[in-house]
């Protein structure tokens, strides 16, 4: 029996040779066949943080009644005309392209506007797909914001309706 699986085990084995080594030669052989290793490095698609800035993040309660902050809103603009806290800046990430660099600029202005002693980003939306059911938005565009310089910048990690539950916080648009 052991001789029989041996003997499946081989020939399996020299299909898969041949098969390799005639691709390799047809690759050979074509105009413009594909290359084994890439002439020049791949394009990254999404952008990597390989920062090794740690950006903290605050509870809705260690913020209630603080008057000296900035609240920015990471989630799309449909999303924050639905509902955000009041005062809040709008500032779209997107997950593939970030923050826009006019974004970015337009919060250092308003906070250095206003003299601010922190920059709070929050946003997560709900998505079925991902291992969590959520995408978490505030995160990564805090670490924008810090590795451009705002060095202040903290991310609150949930969403508006925990935000809400949380603290008394003022929201605008959509059902309060």
């Amino acid at each position: 029996m052991s001789r029989f699986i041996g003997k499946i085990l081989l020939r399996a084995f020299g299909i898969v040779a041949a098969s390799f080594a005639l691709a390799l030669s047809a690759n050979a052989l074509r105009p413009g066949g594909i290359p084994i290793v890439a002439p020049v490095p791949y394009d990254i698609f999404a952008p990597c943080r390989d920062s090794e800035a740690k950006v903290e993040s605050v509870c809705a309660q260690c913020l209630a009644g603080k008057t000296d902050v900035l609240y920015l809103d990471a989630r799309p603009a449909e999303e924050f005309a639905a509902g955000h806290v009041e005062g809040a800046l709008n500032v779209p990430y997107s997950v593939l392209q970030g923050a826009s660099d006019d974004d970015v600029e337009k919060v250092r202005r308003e906070a250095k506007a206003r003299g601010l002693s922190a920059l709070v980003v929050y946003g997560a939306l709900q998505d079925p797909e991902s291992t969590d059911g959520v995408i978490d938005l505030a995160k990564p565009l805090a670490e924008q914001l810090f590795e451009a310089g705002l060095s202040n910048a903290r991310h609150y990690e949930g969403s508006l309706d925990e935000l809400k539950k949380s603290a008394p916080w003022k929201v605008q648009g959509g059902a309060p």
